[in-house]
């Protein structure tokens, strides 16, 4: 049984049992939500955060600000990015619990997605001092970090991104 599980109530995190603190790295682009007039556009390959959906009230997208599509009925706000790279034994619901616990606290409304390499919460771009607050004030570290463009290929042995 995983250490942040409360095996006396099986589901239930334990609080005390999860990981104590997590690195929050707050990625550099600010993004739009929309809700798309057409189908889902192409995917692009110079940024490496993006994301689409599909469902019955229609085609969502979160992507970065300059690459908003043309065809958009609405635009719902500006998004800044939390991401926490996936640890092995971490599934994505503790993860987004530690992070979540904090802002909904302070009211911070969210938007998350999850991959699987890394786990993304986005808030509006007026509350990021407060959540950035209330993740140091919970224990975590925010780093600010500078996106690199998708595509580039990873070295197998570290996983990290190197030039060609």
């Amino acid at each position: 049984m995983p250490p942040y599980v409360d095996t006396t109530i099986i589901g239930v995190l334990d609080p005390r049992r999860m990981p104590p603190s997590l690195t929050i790295d707050l990625m550099e682009d600010v993004f739009s939500q929309c809700r798309l007039l057409d189908e889902l556009p192409p995917p692009r390959a110079n940024k490496p955060f993006r994301f689409y959906m599909q469902t019955e009230e229609g085609c969502e997208a979160i992507c970065p600000c300059e690459e908003l599509p043309e065809e958009v009925e609405a635009v719902m706000g500006r998004w800044r990015s939390f991401r926490v790279k996936k640890k092995c034994h971490v599934p994505s619901s503790v993860i987004l619990a530690r992070i979540v616990q904090p802002l909904s606290v302070a009211g911070i409304e969210v938007l998350t997605a999850s991959s699987g390499g890394a786990d993304y919460v986005l808030v509006q771009e007026s509350d990021l001092p407060r959540a950035e607050a209330m993740f140091l004030a919970a224990g975590h570290k925010v780093v600010s970090v500078k996106e690199q463009p998708a595509g580039q290929p990873r070295s197998a042995k570290t996983g990290r991104r190197f030039q060609v």
